[in-house]
């Protein structure tokens, strides 16, 4: 794999895309999931997780560069990551707590973005010591939260879908290690700590 092809997949695999890709994977794949919620208001409901896990994110993350608070939006630097990731977080706790309080149409979705808040500030916390793969989490998360989905609810077929995020997760963590952005323990590390805390928080509490 060369430079640059890793380098487009760590930009269009960004662990701030993971969870729009996943609500979009599950639209496309297991809809029924999502009831009462219809098509349409599907789509609307994609609307607001792209703009409150992605867009507001990466806002702060560009703010926090202006005010030369980090380095970088690539967050190369361990210590450039734990003031972006506690930003990250607080948005998606925020998320999480809108989806449950104030438009609570589904369990699912408001599992699914709490347990991914649970994995941030894990992650935040390792953080400080340790420069865990946040692009091998957010991956192995989505495919942690299908099998969940699978286990959930055994009459819906995700073995492709499953299959697919699992190749495209090999193809990322590969990618990193292309560009010395980590050590193989801290590619293979993140990867196993997405899929456990994703696929516990749907088995625990569905």
């Amino acid at each position: 794999m060369g430079k640059r092809t890793a380098y487009l997949l760590s930009v269009v695999l960004h662990p701030l895309l993971m969870p729009s890709y996943l609500f979009l994977i599950i639209i496309l794949f297991a809809p029924q999931v999502l009831e009462p919620l219809t098509n349409g208001m599907m789509f609307r409901v994609l609307l607001i997780v792209i703009a409150t896990t992605f867009i507001l994110p990466l806002i702060s993350i560009g703010i926090l560069k202006m005010s030369m608070l980090i380095k970088d939006f690539l967050l190369h630097n361990r210590e450039d990551r734990i003031l972006p990731f506690l930003f990250v977080t607080m948005f998606y706790g925020i998320s999480a707590y809108m989806f449950y309080q104030k438009i609570h149409l589904n369990d699912l979705i408001f599992f699914m973005l709490a347990g991914i808040t649970a994995l941030l500030l894990l992650l935040t916390f390792i953080t400080f010591f340790w420069k865990i793969s946040i692009h091998s989490a957010g991956l192995a998360g989505i495919a942690g939260f299908l099998v969940g989905i699978q286990y959930w609810q055994p009459a819906y077929d995700l073995l492709y879908p499953i299959a697919g995020v699992i190749l495209i997760a090999g193809l990322v963590m590969s990618a990193r290690l292309r560009l010395n952005a980590h050590w193989p323990s801290e590619v293979y590390a993140g990867g196993l700590l997405g899929f456990l805390v994703c696929f516990f928080s749907l088995y625990i509490f569905l």
